[in-house]
């Protein structure tokens, strides 16, 4: 019987360290995708919160008018301030 239980017991312990590992990094590889969605977003609320732009802390935010205005006054890094002209 213990003949058995040894290669049993070793079997049963792979199968549980393989399925742990490859749990694990399927777990940091969706936690790491889900945090590059959230960081943008996290940091659009600070700004709001701050009233200006955390990264740089140089230029002080426009202070909004409407609602909706809040959210357009924020400025990210490679977007200009000035509004498009139509063509």
């Amino acid at each position: 019987m213990t003949s058995f239980l040894i290669p049993g017991t070793l079997i049963l312990l792979t199968g549980l360290l393989v399925g742990y590992s490859i749990g694990k990094r399927h777990g940091l590889q969706t936690g790491f995708k889900q945090g590059l969605l959230f960081a943008p977003l996290e940091l659009r609320r600070f700004n709001c919160e701050k009233g200006y732009c955390v990264l740089c802390t140089s230029a002080q935010l426009a202070s909004p008018t409407t609602p909706d205005a809040e959210s357009d006054s924020l400025v990210h890094p490679g977007e200009s301030q000035l509004p498009e002209s139509p063509a």
